[in-house]
C-alpha cells in the first residue's frame, strides 16, 4: 500500500519509481509522504502519470492541489469513493475497451477498494510541480511525453 510502508525502514532505497499508481491513489499526498520517509537524502523519485488529454480521463478536469491536500488533512482512506459518479459519468469508455460496457465498468468502480481499477484523480504537469513543491524536492524535469505519460523527476534534500 502506497500510504503505508511502515514494513520498510525510512531512508533505506536512493530511487523510488511510481509508475501509473499516483491516479489509483485516494490520497495521493499521503503516499508521496511515504516515499519520501523511505527515499535517502539526495535520493531520486520518479513518477508517471497519465496525460489525461490522451486517455479515457480526457472529459476530466485536473484535480486542484487543494482538493489533495484536504485529503491528506483529513487522512482519506482507500476505501475512498467521492469521484466515483465524476468517474461514471465522465470516463469514456470508447477508448477503454477493457473496461466493458457501462454496467460491468460500474460494478468495476464500485468494488474499487478491492480492485484498484479507477482514476480516483487527474493530473496534470503544474499540478505535479506543486505537489513536488510542496514537498521542497528539487524538481529536475516535468514533462509531457507521448503516448500519454506525464513523467516527473524529483530530488529529496
Amino acid at each position: 500500500e502506497a500510504g503505508d510502508l511502515s514494513a520498510i525502514s525510512s531512508e533505506s532505497y536512493d530511487f523510488i519509481l511510481a509508475s501509473h499508481m499516483l491516479e489509483h491513489t485516494a490520497n495521493p499526498l499521503k503516499a508521496v509522504t511515504e516515499w519520501l520517509r523511505v527515499l535517502r537524502k539526495g535520493g531520486t523519485l520518479l513518477i508517471i502519470v497519465p496525460d489525461p488529454a490522451m486517455t479515457f480521463d480526457h472529459k476530466r478536469s485536473p484535480v486542484t492541489f487543494s482538493h489533495l491536500l484536504e485529503d491528506f488533512q483529513k487522512n482519506v482512506g482507500e476505501d475512498d469513493n467521492t469521484h466515483l459518479e465524476e468517474i461514471l459519468v465522465k470516463h469514456d469508455l470508447n477508448i477503454d475497451p477493457p473496461a466493458g460496457n457501462f454496467e460491468s465498468f460500474k460494478k468495476r468502480s464500485e468494488e474499487n477498494s478491492r480492485n484498484r481499477c479507477f482514476h480516483h484523480h487527474v493530473f496534470s504537469e503544474e499540478l505535479i510541480k506543486e505537489i513536488l513543491k510542496y514537498f521542497n524536492l528539487e524538481i529536475k524535469d516535468v514533462l509531457t511525453a507521448a503516448p500519454f505519460h506525464i513523467i516527473a523527476l524529483a530530488i529529496k534534500h
